[in-house]
């Protein structure tokens, strides 16, 4: 294993050598044993956004700061705060999976920690073909003095620096362990009951947010095809019910990608990416397939209207917990999920048949 001056997770350390080792000959960086021997200039030239993520996300693990900063400042025509000119602390914190985000994060601290705001969350985004940081931008933009304070809050925006290719975003840095597993659905609950009590008027004239988001989309094709290939004849009901969801259930403010890794104990709610406008029922079940190991649909189902199923005075219940258990399908077949394969289809014949009757 390459020696570094951070230690890593074992696993990210590995599979950062092997990337290097593998793809290092055909960069014609042969002659040099580890990244930082690599002038930057050498691994700075990506001529793409694969590419750089790529590299990136190398570089991260090996904490060479210099020759990221070269990266994105040579593909984005964007500058980055130099973490040798500010005397104090950078490091990378975390990775992530988002196609419009580099995923590889940093975390600042300015010469005097004391002052505010002098902690800080770096995140890259891609311009181009994404509206992620639209999105962001849209809910801080209206919503933030409500969003940023209180037990359960947004880190503020601080600074956007924004390129031809590349912006970079500085927010709050809320330095916090995420929620146990065990905490996740209830801390989850709590996010929820805030966005749905948020005066979002002025959001009107934000289309962006009332667009569905490319997670959302794709995971939706994901679980038609799941349904495709084990039972093709409830295709046409469960496109049916995805349209009467859509078209017809109350709309409701969601984060959009609600998950434990998300939520931090301090109350930041981190990763705003794909917030908007969402059926009711869509953060719900977005989390209860992401974070809760059910051992059947039941045991879904009571999850939903325990946590969920009176949510605001005047909020239809039936529609919370239906318009859940078709989002736990959908990103319990369609994504990443703790439910298991005999779950999800005993999910799905719960669903189906209900498309006619389930309404407000």
């Amino acid at each position: 294993m390459l020696v570094t001056d951070k230690f890593r997770f074992p696993f990210r350390q590995a599979l950062a050598d092997k990337l290097w080792k593998d793809s290092k000959h055909f960069y014609r960086l042969a002659g040099t044993t580890a990244p930082w021997d690599a002038a930057p200039r050498a691994m700075a030239t990506c001529r793409s956004w694969e590419e750089l993520k790529y590299w990136s996300y190398i570089v991260s693990c090996y904490e060479q700061h210099r020759i990221y900063e070269q990266m994105v400042s040579d593909f984005g025509s964007v500058e980055a705060l130099s973490a040798s000119g500010i005397a104090a602390k950078v490091k990378f914190v975390g990775s992530g999976s988002g196609g419009s985000t580099l995923n590889s994060y940093r975390s600042i601290v300015l010469a005097d920690p004391s002052k505010p705001n002098s902690w800080l969350f770096e995140k890259v985004y891609r311009c181009q073909g994404y509206d992620d940081l639209e999105r962001v931008l849209a809910v801080s933009r209206h919503l933030g003095d409500r969003l940023c304070t209180g037990d359960i809050f947004m880190p503020r925006l601080l600074d956007v620096r924004k390129g031809g290719e590349l912006a970079i975003v500085y927010s709050a840095f809320t330095p916090s362990a995420r929620v146990s597993a065990r905490q996740a659905v209830a801390r989850g609950a709590d996010v929820v009951k805030e966005l749905m009590a948020l005066p979002t008027d002025s959001l009107v004239s934000e289309p962006v947010l009332r667009k569905p988001h490319s997670n959302y989309l794709l995971a939706l094709a994901k679980t038609r095809d799941w349904i495709a290939g084990r039972r093709p004849e409830v295709l046409t009901e469960f496109d049916a019910l995805s349209r009467k969801i859509n078209d017809s259930y109350p709309r409701y403010l969601a984060h959009g990608d609600l998950h434990r890794k998300n939520i931090l104990a301090s109350g930041a709610v981190l990763d705003w990416d794909s917030c908007g406008f969402y059926p009711i029922g869509y953060d719900p079940g977005l989390i209860i397939a992401r974070g809760l190991k059910a051992d059947s649909v039941e045991e879904l189902e009571h999850s939903l209207v325990k946590y969920f199923g009176t949510m605001n005075a005047g909020t239809d219940a039936r529609l919370m917990v239906s318009g859940g258990l078709y989002f736990a399908l959908v990103f319990g077949a369609g994504k990443k999920s703790a439910l298991s394969e005999p779950v999800l289809e005993s999910l799905l014949a719960k669903i189906v048949p209900n498309s006619e009757v389930e309404g407000h």
